[in-house]
């Protein structure tokens, strides 16, 4: 017997029949239409095992589904955690390296010839960059968990902060920042700064 057939000799019939009444109206005798269903039958079957096989999958999938965004919601989470907590450890020593090389070049200013001046002088610039790298993490560590409350702002203003923020590498690389006049919108001014900085 091969699969999808039915045991010997079973069959489904779908039958009407119509009785026929005598003049006392008692019902001698009937006559009727059989139509063998049995494919039918048969088609109804796999078609409802292949309809549980595709519920299993479903399930299966959204169950690997959950699983794979609760991994991605802790993995977030746990990045976020460093992020902050990494910031928070590397402020106070780079502000000790920055406050000692100034406190340096005070001191003994008048001691200290061009390049020496130069050294300092980057040495603290370059804490002063790692410095707004460190808070930049830290904002970002802050986006998700301590967004601020969506005020009324006008763009124009927050692309005035961000520009104001970028002015020395503005003048370093020689850009002109131009814009259109820009709408009020409803979000975190900090966070858009940085959306425009980073544009």
């Amino acid at each position: 017997m091969k699969p999808g057939q039915p045991k010997q000799g079973v069959r489904w019939v779908s039958t009407s029949k119509i009785p026929y009444l005598d003049v006392t109206g008692e019902g001698n005798r009937s006559s009727g239409v059989s139509i063998d269903i049995t494919d039918r039958k048969l088609a109804e079957e796999e078609l409802r095992k292949h309809r549980d096989h595709l519920e299993e999958m479903v399930a299966e999938r959204t169950a690997a589904l959950d699983a794979a965004i609760k991994n991605l919601q802790q993995s977030n989470q746990e990045l976020e955690q460093f992020a902050y907590v990494a910031s928070r450890d590397l402020q106070e020593p780079l502000r000790m390296v920055s406050s000692y090389t100034q406190l340096r070049e005070r001191r003994y200013k008048d001691k200290l010839d061009q390049d020496a001046k130069d050294f300092i002088y980057f040495a603290v610039d370059g804490a002063n960059r790692m410095q707004q790298l460190i808070n930049d993490l830290l904002e970002f560590s802050e986006v998700t968990t301590k967004g601020k409350p969506l005020e009324k702002l006008d763009l124009t203003t927050v692309l005035g902060y961000a520009i104001a923020n970028l002015h020395v590498r503005i003048q370093e690389s020689g850009a002109l920042i131009v814009n259109d006049d820009l709408p009020f919108v409803f979000g975190d001014e900090s966070q858009l700064v940085r959306v425009f900085q980073n544009l």
